[in-house]
């Protein structure tokens, strides 16, 4: 795998949270097995003009000074009901989980307009733009070959917890941290896992 395919990968890992720069830079220099490039100078405003040419990423800013957008909300009744909280995000185009969602401004039109360096967006912006991989693309990553639709089994919340999980990467998730950090009960998570367990998209250790 090249490193523009690794960093998308790891980009389309982080799930629709997305990531800084700077995190994308641990990303890579954690990522294992290790890629073979140093990330320095000349690597990263490489990596960085790549990303922007690319049309599966966006590039978002987070205003949280300007007014915040309402969250958005599922069609279906039912599926608001079963989402603990805005964060657990389901729309025609989106699927994830997101804190920042709400105070996103996509700038990746002014960034290619302007023909912005990766030096130009880290003045401008700092830590407050974020990469986000598209949700097809996520997806094909999430799944690999088998690219599994989300369906009646895999469902929006159960395809948001396989997010969460692929987030971790080789470390792991504890079935607790569903309630714990992101308020999903704990009856209901442990069905969710049941049934992901079921369909192979997920392993349990002890």
């Amino acid at each position: 795998m090249d490193l523009i395919d690794t960093a998308i990968e790891e980009l389309a890992l982080e799930g629709l949270e997305g990531s800084c720069l700077s995190n994308l830079w641990k990303l890579l220099e954690e990522r294992q097995p290790p890629i073979n490039n140093p990330l320095d100078q000349w690597t990263k405003p490489y990596i960085w003009k790549k990303l922007v040419e690319c049309e599966h990423v966006q590039f978002y800013y987070l205003d949280y000074n300007g007014k915040k957008q309402d969250p958005p909300l599922a069609k279906k009744k039912a599926l608001r009901l079963s989402l603990t909280s805005e964060f657990w995000i389901v729309t025609d185009d989106h699927i994830g989980y997101s804190q920042t969602f709400s105070y996103r401004v996509d700038v990746k039109p002014d960034i290619v307009k302007d023909a912005m360096s990766l030096e130009d967006a880290e003045n401008r912006w700092g830590g407050d733009l974020i990469m986000v991989i598209c949700q097809q693309l996520r997806q094909r990553i999430l799944f690999g070959k088998s690219n599994s639709p989300v369906n009646d089994d895999i469902t929006p919340i159960r395809y948001i917890m396989l997010e969460l999980i692929g987030k971790t990467r080789w470390k792991g998730f504890h079935q607790s941290d569903f309630r714990s950090i992101y308020g999903l009960d704990p009856r209901s998570s442990f069905h969710h896992v049941k049934i992901l367990n079921h369909h192979h998209m997920i392993t349990k250790q002890v």
